[in-house]
């Protein structure tokens, strides 16, 4: 028993030991070989779906553009709004809508003590179909001046009901436009947010809310949409003025976009609709 324990526990001599750490080493150095080369071929098919991805997202990008492009070609767009026109860049939008042409009107109905008459939505809309039978897409802002008429008035509760008539005014014009046009769809401008007034602020506020429920209540969901001006609400001081100027400023009202960030606010917030519908 003893002489059997003694083999178990025998250490191999150096000479025993040599042929196994060799046969050792040349394992290592295979399976580095092996490692090696599945590196090299996982770092080739990195580099080619890589360069896959890169094609992919180059020709989802021509796509794109071609396909923005023949909306381009297709499109006619006619955007009616009043004196908050001059807020918007419409180099930009051209680039984006293609063929784009602008009308103004002041007011939804037309007014017997109208300092633009002829100028209603009333009247324009129905020009415009006529003189551009081809329009695709047409742009209507929401009537600031419907609201800033009111301004002299003391009864609160007529004006929140001429504000809400003023809304409804302009979904039925512009109702009346894609029913005589099938092709027609609208994009809704709700009222820029104004500072000169807490109360004609709450009646833009109250006004616009108004026009998803008579677009919703008349059915108008898939042909009529609205715009979204969330990104010009202002919290600070500092954000009012950069919408519409200096208090410094004489020419500044509170109401018309002046501001150094003015324009470039009110444009992007309406691209950014616009590609959203």
């Amino acid at each position: 028993m003893t002489r059997v324990k003694n083999i178990k526990n025998r250490k191999m001599t150096r000479e025993e030991q040599i042929p196994i750490i060799k046969q050792f080493e040349a394992h290592s150095l295979l399976m580095m070989t092996s490692l090696d080369v599945a590196m090299t071929k996982i770092r080739k098919l990195e580099e080619e779906n890589m360069e896959l991805k890169i094609s992919v997202k180059e020709a989802e990008t021509k796509i794109s553009l071609l396909e923005r492009e023949k909306r381009r070609a297709n499109r006619r767009t006619v955007i009616i709004a009043d004196s908050h026109r001059k807020a918007l860049d419409f180099d930009r939008l051209a680039d984006f809508l293609g063929d784009l042409k602008v009308e103004t009107a002041y007011t939804s109905r037309e007014c017997s003590k109208a300092r633009f008459p002829g100028r209603s939505q009333e009247k324009v809309i129905p020009q415009v179909m006529q003189n551009y039978p081809d329009t695709t897409n047409m742009i209507v802002q929401l009537c600031c001046n419907d609201l800033s008429n009111m301004r002299d008035l003391s009864d609160v509760k007529l004006m929140f009901k001429m504000a809400k008539d003023s809304t409804i005014n302009t979904v039925e014009i512009c109702e009346k436009a894609v029913l005589e046009n099938k092709n027609l769809s609208i994009l809704i401008i709700p009222r820029t947010p104004r500072a000169d007034s807490v109360l004609l602020s709450r009646l833009t506020q109250y006004a616009n809310d108004l026009v998803f429920q008579v677009i919703a209540e008349k059915s108008l969901q898939d042909v009529i949409k609205v715009a979204s001006l969330e990104s010009l609400k202002t919290t600070s001081s500092r954000e009012i003025t950069n919408l519409f100027g200096s208090p410094f400023d004489t020419k500044v009202d509170y109401l018309h976009l002046k501001g150094k960030l003015g324009k470039d606010l009110y444009t992007s917030a309406l691209l950014e609709s616009i590609a959203l519908t």
